[in-house]
């Protein structure tokens, strides 16, 4: 009974230390593609805070029957709205913005009235280049229809 035990129970060093082998070679190749995807930024995400951004100033005009304004401001790399500055990392997104009205400093102002409708235009979210500077880039855009008001999310490729 006693050598029956023996040869079923649990697994011998070897087989231990080559599963553990195993184990740090796959992380080895895998840690560099992590690294680079966590580090590459997320300009999806960046579009998709400005879009929620973009329908709460329409919600707050409708709300306090008063104008809101929102304001990107590209050379800083930030939006305001509702007395708040929300800066984008560069990993993140590069904004750039078309508009009706501008500010200083090529700031873009977006309108939102008591009617629901804005004053249109877009926000352009693209990728920031790599170390090459060269390769497509993913490119976002918010878009604001006047005659509507609603906001909406398109992704374009764009080629170098």
């Amino acid at each position: 009974m006693r050598s029956m035990w023996k040869q079923t129970a649990g697994f011998s060093l070897l087989e231990l230390l080559l599963v553990v082998l195993i184990m740090a070679v796959a992380a080895g190749l895998a840690m560099p593609m992590v690294g680079q995807w966590l580090g590459r930024g997320d300009p999806e995400q960046t579009a998709w805070r400005l879009r929620s951004a973009l329908s709460l100033m329409r919600v707050y005009a409708v709300q306090r029957a008063q104008a809101q304004v929102f304001v990107v401001d590209p050379n800083s790399n930030a939006y305001r709205h509702d007395g708040k500055v929300v800066e984008v990392a560069s990993r993140d997104g590069v904004l750039s913005a078309a508009g009706r009205w501008r500010g200083e400093d090529d700031e873009v102002e977006f309108h939102f009235y008591p009617d629901g409708t804005n004053s249109g235009g877009e926000i352009r979210i693209e990728q920031a280049r790599d170390e090459r500077g060269a390769g497509s880039r993913p490119v976002f855009v918010v878009a604001l229809d006047p005659l509507l008001g609603t906001v909406s999310i398109r992704h374009e490729r764009e080629e170098d």
